[in-house]
């Protein structure tokens, strides 16, 4: 009769770990689950930017002051303003070549002059929107020009 109290008692015990087992299995899940939203949470808030036209910008300029922001235009004729000494460029943009729309000042600190940069090209500049209205750009990629765009003649 011994034994048989025995097995019973490591049957249960069996069955009692196996549950253990299973809830420290469940629980890790878990925590590994809420760990990985956190990451992807936090992740995903740094590297909110917004693409917007001179326009968009024009509109939404009282909440976008600070946000970082991707900004597409073509450079005003004659805005173009470089110091190489101190490799300091300002410039306007608007959403249009030839547009009469209030240009966007587009300020760039600390990289040398864009080879592509020339009046009426057309401009992405990343940064954010300063209160004085004028736009801090920490990148700014230039289009190619036109002249090189391929002819499709058929």
């Amino acid at each position: 009769m011994t034994r048989a109290a025995d097995w019973t008692t490591s049957a249960v015990d069996e069955t009692s770990g196996d549950s253990r087992a299973w809830i420290k299995f469940v629980m890790g899940g878990f925590v590994i689950l809420v760990a990985l939203a956190v990451v992807l949470y936090a992740t995903s808030q740094g590297n909110a930017q917004y693409f917007l036209t001179v326009g968009e910008l024009r509109d939404r300029q009282a909440e976008m002051v600070g946000k970082d922001v991707r900004i597409s235009g073509f450079v005003v004729p004659d805005s173009i303003a470089y110091d190489a000494s101190t490799l300091h460029l300002e410039f306007d943009i608007v959403d249009q070549a030839g547009s009469s729309q209030e240009p966007l000042r587009i300020v760039l600190d600390g990289e040398p002059l864009p080879d592509q940069m020339n009046d009426e090209a057309q401009a992405i500049a990343e940064g954010r929107l300063q209160s004085d209205g004028i736009f801090q750009a920490e990148t700014l990629m230039m289009k190619c020009a036109s002249k090189y765009d391929v002819e499709i003649t058929e």
